[in-house]
């Protein structure tokens, strides 16, 4: 299809602002992850050198850790099934529930691979260490063996502390001697539970946590504005003819 040159013209004007909005937009959650960054820093100091001199305990003191369920063909019988969380799912920060597969649970499995409000999912392979929260009521949603499911033991220590931590350990190699690379790169169960963790104050991670979620609101504010899909919306309707 040729338009009119005046019309191609005034398409590309409309698309050249969606798309400069779609940049700093991109631009904007960038910088909001950097003061979350630089917050965290600011706070706790450097996590790989703890030179604030935080006392450190092992992951499997303050953590009861599991794997999810091996997803195994065989074993499925015929039973209800329910949607799980596999690695692909479980992003730095956030845990995308959209388009979730499904597989059997028997009623024992259920009881093993719930998941409860403030559980920490850490993948186990792929970008081993990538964590996020699980902050969702919903009850009817499991996790398969690619996952670890982590709950605090004790109130020392909060779960958006502990992401933090980890994705400065991960994005500085810093668990490198954690981490299993004889096939692929993949975080076992007997490892995992060994990893040093600084403590800071539960006040200070307090006071963290309050800046996480306020910058959250922000995020989810741009969030719903979304002008990745105006855009996208924008330039399909303007090659149907129809902008």
């Amino acid at each position: 299809p040729l338009p009119p040159l005046p019309e191609q013209k005034r398409i590309a004007t409309i698309l050249d602002k969606a798309d400069a909005l779609r940049r700093k937009d991109g631009e904007l959650l960038k910088k909001y992850d950097e003061l979350a960054q630089s917050i965290f820093i600011d706070m706790f100091g450097d996590p790989v050198k703890n030179e604030k001199g935080w006392e450190v305990k092992r992951f499997g003191e303050l953590f009861n850790s599991r794997l999810g369920k091996m997803l195994d063909s065989k074993k499925q019988l015929g039973g209800k099934r329910y949607k799980y969380l596999g690695n692909s799912n479980v992003q730095w920060f956030k845990i995308d529930c959209d388009n979730l597969l499904e597989m059997e649970f028997n009623e024992k499995d259920t009881e093993t691979f719930e998941l409860k409000k403030g559980d920490i999912l850490i993948c186990e392979g792929g970008e081993a260490g990538r964590s996020a929260i699980w902050d969702k009521d919903d009850s009817s949603i499991y996790f398969q063996k690619a996952i670890h499911r982590a709950r605090p033991l004790k109130e020392n220590i909060i779960p958006e502390y502990f992401v933090y931590l980890f994705w400065f350990l991960v994005k500085r190699n810093a668990l490198k001697d954690y981490i299993s690379t004889s096939t692929i790169s993949h975080l076992t169960g007997e490892k995992i539970v060994t990893i040093p963790i600084p403590i800071p104050t539960i006040k200070l991670q307090q006071d963290f946590k309050k800046s996480i979620l306020l910058i959250s609101k922000h995020k989810e504010v741009f969030g719903k504005i979304n002008s990745l899909n105006i855009f996208q919306s924008l330039l399909q309707q303007a090659f149907k003819g129809e902008l």
